[in-house]
């Protein structure tokens, strides 16, 4: 057992943000060369560090200063407010950004304020920070060196990243690692992390997000698009991961990985030389990832697929897209023979259907009901590429409620899509606003189901003219009705109605739509 005790030191209580001790070493100081403040602080790249920050009136300058001297704990949060502006190594900044416990940096928009690494330095580091959120702003340009990303992040409790744009970046965009783990510095099994509303785009990276130590993590609302490879020195290969997945060893329990409303799109790995270098999306070991509500598209590479689970992973995949993905929509790699990948999905579009899973190795696959190998009929274009058209069949094709052996998957509200039911995909579809703008239907027309042949599930389409009431009857051929359901208050236009047969043996199936006293009918073939 060590003591030291030291005459000045940057501040006289400090924290985990300034130094890490370990069980065995006590540690006290006199005076402290700074004066903390017990303020929330202002910033701005015309600031001064001699002023006192606690208005817009009188900012600092450097974002590490206000870390430094900012105190704060459980019962006094804090934020440190970013003025619109650049923040760059050459406007005297100090990075990679040391994050501090109990503290929030709050920038004033993501087009307003910029994190500049300039090239030279990773701008945000984490270790052991607990209870903290980074929000609207830009970060660009951080280098590629070694395990450090454009953010890094070591054993957080509560780490929050929302509305932030990050793009050209080397090396990788968000990168979790851990450091923690034994008697000595134990790891926390609580960590939590929470990526919301996070666009990466446009940069080069090995791998672009890698989300690996908190035992939960959710990443939603968000854009990984365009990454293109770097070198990776030690596998002699360009190489580009766009999402990485791993679990961490220390952490007791199951580590489970969810990613909702997020677009994986035109990202490329041209280079790769293993099976089990992913499109997309590659899960690794014991990590479960549920894949919600996603859109996976137009990626390519020469091995793999756009979702790889690799030797013992789970992914659990529903309501989402899997399309024009080369070369593969899934690929289960398994070379152990006492191991194996499972994959589970449904209501989901999936190019190809089953046959555009590969597998290798032993490996299972549960294909649930509700599934569509079809066209998503993207909108296209630049500025909302992966919207859905009006005539997808993606719209109203998803459940709202989903478990899986005891696990609760999916659990929306009505409130939480338009429609029927949720959409397939990132995005869920809306009608155009301005109805006078649009070309509603005359009369009540009945426009079919597709697909037709179907197996598992269909969607039948038709159109009122006005506020209805819709009621759905469905028959065997032998004249024995084998579903009812009914629609109050449809507003006027084109509606899908989504129908799973379940356990109905194949057959042809006759179906009613009636509204106002009319009704149109329509046949189906279930195959199996």
């Amino acid at each position: 057992e060590i003591e030291i005790h030291l005459d000045t030191f940057t501040v006289d209580w400090p924290d985990t943000n300034l130094i890490t001790l370990p069980p065995t070493l006590t540690f006290s100081v006199e005076q402290g060369y700074y004066e903390a403040v017990e303020h929330d602080l202002y910033i701005s790249p015309d600031g001064d560090d001699t002023n006192s920050g606690v208005s817009f009136e009188h900012p600092l300058r450097t974002i590490q200063h206000a870390l430094t001297i900012i105190e704060s704990d459980s019962l006094n949060p804090r934020t440190i407010y970013l003025d619109e502006g650049v923040y760059a190594p050459s406007g005297g900044q100090h990075f990679p950004l040391n994050l501090r416990s109990y503290v929030d940096i709050q920038g004033t928009g993501k087009e307003l304020t910029i994190l500049d690494g300039e090239n030279v330095a990773p701008l945000i580091r984490t270790f052991y920070d607990n209870y903290y959120k980074v929000s609207d702003m830009s970060i660009t340009r951080a280098p590629f060196l070694g395990v450090a990303r454009a953010i890094t992040t070591n054993d957080d409790i509560e780490g929050v990243y929302s509305n932030i744009d990050l793009y050209n970046n080397n090396g990788g965009a968000f990168n979790m690692v851990f450091f923690g783990g034994g008697e000595e510095i134990p790891y926390p099994q609580n960590s939590s992390m929470l990526i919301d509303s996070v666009e990466i785009v446009d940069n080069n990276c090995q791998w672009t997000v890698a989300l690996g130590p908190a035992k939960t993590t959710i990443f939603q609302n968000s854009i990984i698009r365009n990454s293109t490879p770097v070198y990776n020195e030690i596998m002699e290969q360009y190489l580009n991961l766009p999402l990485f997945i791993y679990p961490h060893t220390y952490i007791e329990g199951e580590q489970t990985k969810t990613l909702k409303n997020v677009e994986i799109t035109q990202n490329h790995n041209p280079q790769a030389q293993s099976d089990n270098h992913a499109v997309a999306v590659i899960i690794y070991d014991s990590a479960t990832a549920d894949i919600i509500n996603c859109t996976l598209a137009d990626n390519s590479a020469t091995a793999g697929g756009v979702i790889t689970t690799d030797w013992r992973a789970t992914a659990r995949i529903v309501n989402s897209i899997l399309y024009n993905n080369y070369p593969n929509q899934i690929w289960l790699y398994n070379p152990f023979q006492n191991s194996g990948n499972t994959v589970l999905i449904k209501n989901s579009i999936i190019q190809d259907a089953e046959w555009g899973i590969n597998l290798i190795g032993t490996n299972t696959v549960h294909w649930l009901e509700n599934n569509l190998d079809a066209d998503p009929w993207f909108q296209g274009g630049d500025e909302n590429p992966y919207y859905l058209t009006a005539n997808s069949p993606a719209i109203d094709a998803g459940t709202a409620f989903f478990v899986w052996e005891g696990d609760t998957i999916v659990n929306l509200s009505p409130d939480e899509y338009a429609g029927l039911a949720p959409d397939i995909g990132a995005y869920e579809y809306q009608e155009p606003d301005a109805l006078d703008q649009q070309t509603l239907p005359v009369g009540f027309e009945l426009h079919g189901n597709f697909p037709n042949p179907f197996n598992g599930s269909t969607q039948i389409s038709f159109s009122v003219p006005n506020q209805s009431d819709v009621e759905l009857t469905i028959y065997n051929v032998k004249g024995q009705q084998v579903k009812h359901q009914s629609f109050a208050g449809l507003i006027p236009g084109n509606h899908r109605i989504q129908w799973a047969a379940g356990n109905l043996p194949a057959g042809l199936y006759l179906y009613e739509i009636e509204t106002g006293g009319s009704k149109l009918a329509g046949k189906a073939l279930l195959v199996k």
